[in-house]
């Protein structure tokens, strides 16, 4: 009970500063709306579409900087200091900042030409830019997946029963032949998971450090065998076009409330472009819910293959309180909570769903 209190106090913390950080956002951008653009990022309406453009991408720019550093002490609290107080985290705060300053500028740069690009779709298509624009965020990771090469896979599986065990593992669900690979996060982190890399060309099981330090051959076969089920039902697909809905219909509120703003000729104007982010991020978050209850559902069913997979209920059980207690999983959240922030079923639901069950039920060679 203990660590049940522990991780619910953590999980807490960590939501509380998860709301700081958006909360931050949302008032740059309710603040740079009121106030209205600088004069260096003003452009008259009578001014050509290119230097409008130009000035809508500076502007993007300016406020996704903003953001940025708005967001940082909460995001610092949350995922640096708090998950280092708790023990997940064993990397310095420094070498932190210095990961997070990296990812911070390639988010602003993707972001800023996301903006720009969103601004000439509408202005060459202005009835159809949110859709498109909606599919090119859900193809994204696949285009990218195609184009960049995946170098960092660690070192081969070294443990003989374990690579054997699941070599047959892989057969049985009719994925032969993928590489059994194991990654070092356990000098940055304590916290064990495993994964199915699938980018272009890279097909191979990732399995964490951390999870084969603490954890048996048979425990670690359903894991994998739970993280073989989202490769079997094509669960990052249908999460991709799930996203692409969510995100066009974020788009559209955008378009809606720029329209309401006053009529637009030519390219968006920088003045509207903080109603437009905060217009879209309002109804991306208000919309998350749904994602969150697909990725839940995607999360059960994953569970059910890999009981029928290995047929290894206790395992499955073990594992998940093993890991539920070792990542600070909140065991049994609230509905409101779970509605809201959740892409997991809670453990102790997860844990009482570890019995008997059918056969046919996503197990075999399914893809």
């Amino acid at each position: 009970m203990a660590n049940e209190d522990k991780a619910t106090r953590f999980q807490r913390l960590r939501r509380r500063a998860t709301v700081a950080a958006v909360g931050s956002c949302g008032l740059v951008l309710g603040l740079a709306w009121m106030a209205g653009p600088p004069g260096w990022a003003s452009v008259s309406a009578s001014a050509g579409s290119l230097a409008q453009l130009g000035s809508l991408t500076v502007g993007a720019l300016g406020l996704l900087l903003l953001c940025a550093v708005a967001t940082f002490p909460a995001t610092f609290f949350r995922d640096a200091v708090l998950t280092r107080r708790y023990g997940l985290l064993r990397e310095r705060p420094l070498a932190w900042i210095v990961d997070w300053s990296r990812h911070a500028g390639v988010n602003v740069v993707a972001g800023t030409v996301a903006v720009a690009a969103c601004a000439v779709l509408r202005w060459l298509m202005e009835d159809a830019w949110w859709a498109i624009g909606g599919m090119a965020v859900a193809a994204a990771p696949f285009a990218a997946g195609r184009l960049l090469r995946v170098e960092s896979r660690g070192t081969p599986l070294a443990r003989e029963a374990l690579c054997e065990r699941l070599t047959r593992l892989l057969g049985k669900a009719g994925f032969p032949g993928l590489g059994l690979f194991q990654v070092h996060v356990g000098e940055r982190t304590r916290v064990a998971s495993a994964a199915i890399v699938n980018a272009g060309r890279a097909r191979y099981v990732a399995i964490s450090d951390t999870l084969l330090a603490d954890h048996t051959d048979e425990e670690v076969e359903v894991v994998v065998a739970h993280e073989l089920a989202h490769v079997a039902h094509h669960d990052v697909v249908i999460a991709q076009a799930a996203l692409a809905v969510h995100v066009a219909a974020s788009l559209l509120g955008a378009e809606v409330a720029v329209r309401w703003a006053g009529p637009i000729h030519g390219v968006m104007a920088a003045a509207r472009l903080p109603l437009a982010l905060l217009t879209t991020g309002a109804l991306f978050l208000l919309l998350r819910p749904l994602s969150l209850a697909l990725s839940r559902l995607q999360e059960r069913r994953a569970d059910r293959y890999a009981l029928t997979l290995t047929g290894n209920g206790p395992a499955l059980t073990s594992v998940l309180r093993r890991l539920a207690a070792n990542n600070l999983v909140e065991p049994a959240p609230s509905g409101l909570t779970v509605w809201w922030f959740h892409s997991h079923p809670a453990a102790a639901e997860r844990m009482s769903g570890c019995g008997p069950v059918d056969s046919t039920d996503g197990g075999g060679a399914a893809r």
